[in-house]
């Protein structure tokens, strides 16, 4: 065999070498980090500093309630219950997972807080305000395969939603801003609106309630379905974008 011949089997055999050391060291490092639900669910309850921002990141399932006290309840497998890290500090509020867990049941918390400014929802968290609340300024973001389900009273209320969320809106709000695209859902047609501006593309579906006025920037197949008699003092739309009235 030539010398030429011999020197790329070498790196050959060199390069599949390592990337057999690379997928076992990676999935060990995966396995060491998974966590199984043990089933035997565990509560615990803490107070927690006065915060008006929510940052919810990783499969949890998370709800909140308008109080005049600040704390959370938790419910996980016990052997996983460890592992969700609640950390207040800064006026924010931040809900993580470390590592990989299957457990029994869903990770459920339990938040209360006097008001919002701020929710960030990422990698496929939930959020649940049953309870309608009551705020002046509140900015949202929903990533990543995210929900968000809201009931409350806005003055003013921005919405930015992207990568397959959802977002499910009800109750009242005298301004909504709302950007919205990669294939992400807002339903808000039990959300009474008095004025809506819309920046929306692809494949991004959303469905309205406007009262006065509406501006509307569609691209890309976003579709915007509304309800209500709005003066449209902007109407934008482009690529296969629809606004329908219904």
């Amino acid at each position: 065999m030539k010398t030429s011949n011999k020197i790329v089997l070498v790196l050959f055999f060199s390069m599949f070498l390592a990337s057999i050391i690379g997928i076992i060291y990676v999935k060990n490092v995966l396995l060491s980090d998974l966590h199984i639900g043990d089933a035997n669910l565990k509560e615990y309850s803490a107070s927690l500093e006065a915060y008006s921002k929510l940052k919810i990141n990783k499969n949890v399932r998370v709800s909140f309630e308008q109080s005049e006290q600040y704390g959370f309840t938790l419910v996980a497998d016990s052997n996983v219950i460890e592992q969700v890290l609640i950390v207040s500090e800064n006026n924010v509020v931040s809900i993580n997972v470390e590592g990989v867990f299957v457990s029994s049941k869903p990770i459920e918390i339990h938040l209360q807080g006097k008001n919002l400014e701020s929710i960030i929802l990422d990698n496929g968290a939930q959020l649940n305000i049953d309870n309608q609340i009551q705020v002046s300024n509140l900015d949202v973001v929903v990533n990543e395969g995210a929900y968000l389900f809201m009931n409350g009273i806005f003055d003013s209320l921005s919405v930015n939603s992207n990568t397959g969320c959802n977002t499910d809106l009800m109750g009242s709000c005298k301004n909504l801003y709302i950007h919205s695209s990669a294939g992400s859902r807002l339903n808000a047609d039990s959300l009474k609106v008095n004025n809506c501006k819309i920046s929306t593309s692809t494949g991004a579906v959303s469905n309205l309630h406007v009262l006065e006025t509406f501006d509307v920037n569609a691209s890309s197949g976003a579709i915007i379905n509304y309800s209500g008699t709005p003066k449209i003092i902007n109407n934008e739309i482009s690529m296969g974008a629809k606004l329908v009235s219904k």
